[in-house]
């Protein structure tokens, strides 16, 4: 269960969630678009959906799923996990706009219309609590930028989603057409689209997000957005699972299969790097986890932080948090992270990315 320090978070008018959120990426399964992967492991029906029902039992109210997630699987499981469950508490945040189809644009209209009304055909539902927006990319010179926010206004017109979110600029999209999110353009979106919460990576492993120099907790903050922070585990690099004498092997559509920091020099720094932290708090992937999440969720209280799983063991340890870490803690594991970082930069091993969520 969710410990009592961590008490609900407000995300968006009316939307107050647990602090701890999962991300349903992995139960996808295999994906490939435009030749790339983008998606995870097979993870097997049953499973996933056991580990849904884990992660109700356990407290979680928030879970986040796009139709790119295995290309409406992800959705289906956690529709049909939800009704089974029967639990009316259950919020749930889509992401669309990866999925072209015939249109010239993801965001072209009335493509961004369409992509809702499968994700809500796909999960069984009439509303999307948030609706996130897959990427940064609304063409060139940002021909589609109204498009969107003229669909947005219609789909919370209609009661179809709720709140709105949108994508932090990050160093790269996986696409090197995607016009570069500098802070004016990124500001200029925020403006125009008025988003209610912003999604950021948390993965202490990638540099902070930065908006013209300000960190994106502060930007955030200062605009009074809600903040939803995602790879709170570096994707379970952090949790010192994988060992550079046994480098993992992902299958065809695991976006991780050729990721530098899966390799044998990629895992040795980051094994050597977590060597205090398993010294000061435990050595196993339990442990680990707790200590990466904690970070996490102790950020301030207009964040909260998502995180995936592929079995309800994985999900028992994400909810298995202990007590909060203390200011003491907090600087050590900082300081730890950071030299990971710095590391990792200094090796220059290609940075981990991904063209979806």
């Amino acid at each position: 269960m969710i410990p009592p320090d961590l008490t609900s978070r407000h995300l968006a008018p009316g939307l107050s969630v647990q602090p701890l959120a999962m991300g349903c990426w992995p139960i996808g399964g295999p994906a490939v678009s435009r030749g790339h992967p983008v998606g995870w492991g097979p993870v097997k029906d049953t499973v996933a959906l056991e580990s849904l029902r884990t992660a109700l039992e356990l407290g979680a109210d928030l879970f986040h799923t796009a139709d790119s997630f295995g290309y409406g699987h992800s959705e289906r499981l956690l529709g049909q996990a939800v009704r089974e469950a029967g639990h009316a508490g259950v919020r749930i945040a889509g992401t669309a706009g990866s999925v072209r189809g015939t249109a010239p644009h993801p965001y072209a209209a009335p493509r961004l219309v369409h992509q809702v009304e499968q994700s809500l055909n796909n999960l069984g539902v009439g509303r999307l609590d948030v609706l996130f927006l897959h990427t940064l990319d609304f063409g060139p010179t940002d021909q589609y930028l109204l498009d969107a926010a003229g669909q947005l206004e219609s789909l919370r017109a209609a009661g179809l989603i709720g709140a709105v979110g949108l994508r932090g600029p990050h160093p790269r999209a996986g696409d090197e057409r995607v016009p570069a999110a500098t802070a004016p353009r990124f500001r200029r979106i925020v403006e125009l689209l008025n988003p209610d919460v912003i999604s950021s990576r948390a993965s202490p492993l990638s540099e902070p997000t930065l908006i013209g120099g300000e960190n994106i907790v502060s930007f955030t903050a200062r605009r009074g957005v809600a903040l939803l922070l995602t790879e709170p585990l570096a994707q379970g690099l952090l949790t010192g699972k994988h060992h550079r004498l046994r480098p993992p092997a992902f299958p065809p559509g695991d976006h991780r299969q050729g990721r530098a920091w899966y390799q044998k020099s990629g895992l040795g720094i980051i094994g050597q790097g977590l060597a205090p932290l398993r010294e000061r708090f435990g050595g196993s992937p339990a442990a680990l986890t707790r200590v990466a999440l904690r970070y996490s969720l102790q950020q301030p209280d207009h964040t909260v932080v998502t995180a995936g799983f592929t079995s309800p063991a994985q999900v028992r340890d994400l909810f298995d948090l202990g007590p909060p870490l203390t200011e003491e803690d907090l600087v050590f594991v900082a300081a730890a992270y950071q030299r990971i970082r710095r590391t990792l930069r200094e090796a220059r091993p290609a940075p981990i990315h991904r063209p979806g969520r």
